[in-house]
């Protein structure tokens, strides 16, 4: 068996599921007219298919942020269709570690071992609700704009006394891996405006993988924090390399995403996210 580099995922069960995503006193003129972005709170699965691969060896690879992004999902009914202001408050959690106090009155990692925290009862949704402000979420319509979820959540960092900016991860009209790669080896998260987004479980029994994706539909924001890929062999020879980006879901039921990059028509877009 060749050597393994993955560290983080199981390789005897990988399992990684996809899936989700008041009001302010002016008008938007750039939101007015373009697509929403809300809620999977219901996911409307449309199918599911399992393939079986089998090899007689293979090598996995994990590529991260520092220590991937917290977790945070809304909590309550008091925000509805608030992928936007979810996705936000975890960039905001990510740069806290290196920015303290984006999150007021709280620490989202642990000291000892600087793993992100499970997010609490009072000081992160009062992030996450600031923010659903900021973006004016539900405001011309369900959701936010790409526009409004972008603006408010650079007006909060503002409000910090910080610059935020964004680089696409687009290359024309299409998802840039190697863009998306380079923003996580910077350590920079990454916001993605998805719609029909497939979610992909993996697993691993001895030498044969069992590959599961299920397509959803809607349109979703969610934070990707590294990419994954599994290299087969037969005998030596190299046969298939699958690519995956890792990401935050904002959901409770399912935290962390896995999205198979053979087919990249869930992206509109995409943008690394830098402070300073």
């Amino acid at each position: 068996m060749r050597k393994k580099v993955l560290v983080s995922l199981a390789a005897s069960a990988i399992l990684v599921v996809a899936g989700v995503c008041a009001p302010a006193s002016a008008v938007s003129a750039s939101a007015v007219g373009e697509k929403r972005y809300y809620d999977h709170t219901v996911v409307n699965t449309r199918s599911a298919t399992t393939e079986y691969v089998y090899y007689t060896d293979r090598v996995d690879n994990e590529v991260t942020t520092a220590y991937g992004v917290p977790y945070y999902y809304v909590t309550g009914s008091t925000m509805t269709n608030a992928c936007g202001a979810v996705a936000g408050t975890t960039v905001v959690g990510f740069y806290d570690r290196y920015y303290e106090n984006l999150i007021a009155g709280y620490t989202p990692y642990y000291a000892s071992s600087l793993k992100y925290r499970l997010q609490d009862g009072t000081y992160v949704p009062a992030v996450m609700q600031e923010m659903y402000t900021l973006m004016r979420t539900n405001v011309d319509d369900v959701g936010v704009s790409e526009s409004d979820c972008k603006n408010g959540l650079k007006t909060y960092f503002s409000n910090k006394g910080l610059t935020l900016s964004y680089s696409s991860v687009k290359s024309g009209s299409s998802f840039s891996y190697s863009l998306y790669k380079q923003a996580i080896q910077a350590n920079k998260p990454v916001l993605l405006f998805c719609t029909d987004l497939s979610r992909t479980a993996v697993g691993f029994n001895e030498n044969q993988a069992s590959i599961t994706t299920t397509s959803t539909t809607g349109s979703h924001i969610i934070v990707g924090y590294g990419y994954y890929t599994v290299e087969y062999y037969n005998n030596g020879t190299l046969f298939r390399t699958d690519d995956y980006i890792l990401a935050s879901n904002g959901q409770s039921t399912i935290m962390n995403i896995c999205v198979d990059l053979s087919d990249t028509s869930w992206f509109d877009s995409g943008y690394a996210v830098s402070v300073s």
